[in-house]
C-alpha cells in the first residue's frame, strides 16, 4: 500500500523526469543533488515502486512506472499550484509561482516589466523564466512546464489560446553610411544582391525567407548570427544588411555604433506578438495577473514598431 508523499516530492520528480539528470534538475530547482536524490528515494519508498534507474556518470533512466507517474504528477502539481494561487487571490494576496516563457527576441521587452511588477505588487509570487524557440515554448505550454509564453501568432496550433499584445511588421537594418540609408523606404530588390546577415533563430530565419519568397526573390545569405544583438553589431560594422522582426528602442548596435532602420516597400504582411497558454487550461490566478500586466504594459501605441 502506498504511503504518504508530498507535492514537493512530486514537483522534484517531474523536473527530474523531464531533464533526465540529477545535476540539471537540481540546478533548475535550486537544491543540492543529494537533496534531490533523497526526495526521489522517499517518493519511491512511499509509492513502493522504482521510478528511476540511477546510472553513475550517465544520468538517470525513468522506468515505465516513472513515465506513467510523471504525466499524472505534472497535472497534480499544476492543480496544487493553481489552488494555492486561487486561495491567496481570494484574500487579495497572490502567492505561489508563475512560469513565463518567451522567444529570445521578445524576452528583453516582455519579461523585465513582468518581473518588476510581480516583485512590487505580488512579492510572494515566485517568477520562473524560460527563453526558447517558439515550437519548444508550445511544447512546454502543452505539457505544463510553462503557464504563459510570449511569442508570435503565426504558426501557433489550435491547442493554444492567445491574447494579442501588439501588431508587428518587418524592417530593414543597414549600416548608417549605407547608400540607401537616406531613403524613406527600401525594396528588397534594391538589396537582394548584397550580403544578408540573417538572425539564425527559427522564427526570424523563417520569417525572413518568407518575406523574400513572397516577392519572388532569394537573398544572398552571407552570415548567420545566433542572436539579434550580434546581427545588429555585424550590420553596424558594414558586414551586410538584415531584416528585423523585432525593433530595438534605439537605432544603435550593442557596441554603440549607429544603424539605419527603414520600412520595407511594399510592406510585408503583419504578424502579432501574443501572450499564449493552453486552450484546454484556465490560467491560474498568478498567470491571469501576468496576462493583465502584459496587456497594460504592451499596448500597440507603446510597442516597438517592428517585430
Amino acid at each position: 500500500m502506498a504511503g504518504d508523499f508530498t507535492i514537493r516530492q512530486l514537483t522534484y520528480f517531474v523536473e527530474l523526469a523531464r531533464s533526465g539528470s540529477l545535476r540539471e534538475a537540481s540546478g533548475r530547482l535550486h537544491i543540492s543533488e543529494s537533496a534531490l536524490a533523497s526526495s526521489l528515494t522517499e517518493l519511491e519508498t512511499a509509492l513502493d515502486v522504482q521510478l528511476c534507474i540511477r546510472r553513475k556518470g550517465h544520468g538517470i533512466v525513468v522506468t515505465p512506472a516513472g513515465r506513467a507517474l510523471a504525466g499524472r504528477a505534472r497535472s497534480l502539481v499544476n492543480e496544487a499550484h493553481a489552488l494555492a494561487a486561487e486561495l491567496s487571490a481570494s484574500t487579495g494576496m497572490l502567492s505561489g509561482a508563475v512560469r513565463l516563457g518567451s522567444t529570445a527576441g521578445l524576452a528583453p521587452i516582455m519579461l523585465p516589466p513582468l518581473v518588476e511588477r510581480f516583485a512590487v505588487e505580488h512579492p510572494a509570487v515566485r517568477v520562473g523564466l524560460e527563453v526558447d524557440g517558439q515550437s519548444a515554448l508550445v511544447d512546454a505550454l502543452l505539457d505544463g512546464r510553462l503557464d504563459l509564453a510570449f511569442c508570435f501568432r503565426s504558426q501557433l496550433p489550435d491547442s493554444i489560446q492567445t491574447r494579442e499584445l501588439f501588431p508587428t511588421t518587418a524592417f530593414v537594418i543597414l549600416p548608417a553610411e549605407h547608400r540607401l540609408a537616406a531613403n524613406e523606404a527600401i525594396s528588397l530588390g534594391e538589396l537582394v544582391d548584397e550580403p544578408l546577415v540573417m538572425t539564425d533563430t527559427a522564427q526570424s530565419a523563417q520569417r525572413t525567407l518568407e518575406i523574400f519568397s513572397a516577392v519572388g526573390l532569394t537573398p544572398r545569405v552571407a552570415f548567420r548570427a545566433p542572436s539579434l544583438e550580434l546581427t545588429r553589431s555585424l550590420v553596424a560594422r558594414g558586414i551586410g544588411y538584415s531584416l528585423q522582426i523585432l525593433r530595438s528602442p534605439g537605432d544603435v548596435s550593442y557596441e554603440g555604433l549607429p544603424l539605419a532602420v527603414r520600412p520595407l516597400a511594399p510592406a510585408p504582411p503583419e504578424d502579432s506578438v501574443v501572450v499564449a497558454w493552453p486552450a484546454a487550461m484556465r490560467p491560474s490566478a498568478t498567470a491571469a495577473a501576468a496576462i493583465e500586466i502584459a496587456l497594460a504594459a504592451r499596448t500597440p501605441e507603446r510597442a516597438f514598431t517592428a517585430a
